[in-house]
């Protein structure tokens, strides 16, 4: 793990492995997992992201929230 403090330039060596790893995800730009949503009729439509790592591991969580005129 490098220290690298926030005012700092990332090192070379990081920033290349980076964009090497950014190419990778061009493979999934076009991926989708179809869900099923139910009615998406309603007062809005809100997408919710959340996400956490450490140094040992990562998570995320989407849901939507439909929100209706009857609560």
């Amino acid at each position: 793990m490098s220290k690298v403090k926030w005012e700092d330039s990332v090192p070379t060596d990081t920033m290349l492995k980076f964009q090497s790893w950014q190419k990778t995800l061009q493979a999934y730009a076009n991926h989708e997992v179809p869900r099923y949503l139910g009615d998406v009729t309603g007062d809005g439509t809100e997408i919710h992201v959340f996400c956490d790592a450490s140094q040992r591991a990562f998570a995320a969580v989407v849901y939507v929230r439909m929100k209706k005129a009857d609560g």
